[in-house]
């Protein structure tokens, strides 16, 4: 038979425990109070951070998107002069990179110009080396690139002898070469004088996100029907929990 002070222990061990066990159930009860009082904040933080995961994926995966488009547009642009994008990608993309370091113009943007230059003069070489001096009009003229592209390249092919842009003329017998270094002499480094590092910063998390589009996007296709599950039952989770 245990003693007294055995007892004693026993008791107060007992006591103890059963007061360890009341704290937790209390604090299990204030737990789940709580959760109940905020669970629209919850279920609104959730759906949030759902939404957000989703649409960052989106906006990668669409700018990897556009940014093969504009890459087939372009092959099949120098298909038509006897080349192909893979067989010119480490010139052109040297020039795209070169400008887009020091001018406000993105890539995707400069390949839409490179594409209307290349259609209009039949000449890669020569697209690429006028380029530069559209960007340079288009900054000189405080019109976009895509627009000065479409008188510029026919003022270069020599199919106007008038530069809109930036008010050059020329006889009408120039060559190419006359005419790039005309428009040249005037707007050289115009581009790059109009840099705001703001819209640079801009097209550089442009190429981040066409970076993480490219990972993204193999894995996306497999799994688009589980997001839009996920996503669906989300929002049917929140609507019921408002």
């Amino acid at each position: 038979m245990a003693d007294a002070q055995t007892i004693s222990v026993l008791l107060q061990a007992r006591d103890n425990a059963s007061a360890a066990i009341g704290r937790v159930a209390e604090s299990g009860n204030k737990l789940a109070t709580g959760f109940m009082r905020h669970r629209k904040t919850i279920a609104t933080a959730a759906t949030a951070i759902g939404a957000s995961i989703v649409g960052i994926a989106t906006v990668a995966v669409k700018s990897s998107m556009d940014q093969q488009v504009g890459i087939r547009q372009l092959d099949t642009a120098l298909k038509s002069v006897g080349t192909s994008y893979l067989a010119q990608k480490d010139a052109i993309e040297k020039v795209i990179e070169a400008q887009q370091r020091k001018t406000n113009y993105g890539d995707e943007e400069q390949r839409q110009v490179l594409l209307k230059l290349v259609g209009v003069l039949k000449d890669e070489e020569k697209a690429l080396m006028a380029l530069p001096a559209v960007l340079d009009a288009a900054a000189f003229s405080g019109k976009s690139a895509g627009s000065v592209v479409e008188t510029l390249s026919k003022f270069l092919a020599g199919l106007a002898n008038n530069s809109e842009a930036t008010g050059v003329k020329v006889d009408a017998l120039a060559t190419f070469q006359e005419r790039l270094a005309a428009i040249t002499a005037v707007v050289s480094g115009q581009a790059e004088a109009a840099a705001d590092p703001l819209i640079q910063l801009k097209n550089r998390m442009g190429d981040v996100a066409q970076v993480l589009g490219d990972i993204l996007l193999p894995i996306i296709e497999k799994m688009l029907p589980k997001l839009e599950s996920f996503a669906r039952k989300t929002i049917e989770w929140a609507e019921d929990n408002k």
